[in-house]
C-alpha cells in the first residue's frame, strides 16, 4: 500500500518552513525558561513526570502522523500510543507529584472516564471495519 500524501504537504507547508529555526525556537526556548523555575519548586520527579508527559505526547504525534500517512504499522503505533497517553494520565491523576485542582472524591470517576474513553479508542482500532480496510489486518 502506497502512503497517501505527507501531513505537511497536504498543509501547504514547503520544504523551506520546516525544522525548529526563527519564531519556532524562540516560542521552544520561552516555554523552557517558564518551565525550569516550577520544576526546580516541584522537585525530581516532577521534572521526570513532565518529561514522561512530553515524550507521551510526541509517541501521540507520530502515531497521528503515521495514520494520516497510511504507514503500514500505524494502527499498532496508535495502540502503543494510546496505551502509553492512558497510563500516563492515571499517573497524573492517581499520585500527588503534580499539583491538581481536582474537588474531593472526584480522582475515581475521573480515572474511571479515562480508562473507558482509552479503551473505547483501542476497541475502535482493534474492531473497525474501515480501520481494517484502510491498513490491512
Amino acid at each position: 500500500m502506497s502512503p497517501g500524501p505527507s501531513f505537511l504537504d497536504a498543509a501547504g507547508v514547503g520544504p523551506d518552513a520546516r525544522g525548529v529555526r526563527g519564531w519556532l525556537r524562540l516560542l521552544l526556548g520561552l516555554a523552557v525558561a517558564r518551565l525550569l523555575p516550577t520544576l526546580g519548586d516541584r522537585g525530581l520527579a516532577a521534572a521526570g513526570l513532565v518529561a514522561l508527559r512530553v515524550l507521551v505526547a510526541g509517541l501521540g504525534v507520530a502515531a497521528a502522523l503515521a495514520l494520516w500517512n497510511r504507514r503500514p504499522h500505524a494502527v499498532a503505533l496508535a495502540r502503543v500510543a494510546l496505551i502509553a497517553s492512558g497510563l500516563t494520565g492515571l499517573v497524573v491523576l492517581l499520585t500527588p507529584i503534580l499539583p491538581s485542582n481536582r474537588l474531593p472524591g472526584t480522582t475515581l470517576p475521573l480515572a474511571a472516564g479515562l480508562t473507558v474513553y482509552y479503551g473505547a479508542w483501542l476497541a475502535y482500532l482493534s474492531r473497525s471495519r474501515r480501520v481494517r480496510e484502510t491498513f490491512g489486518g
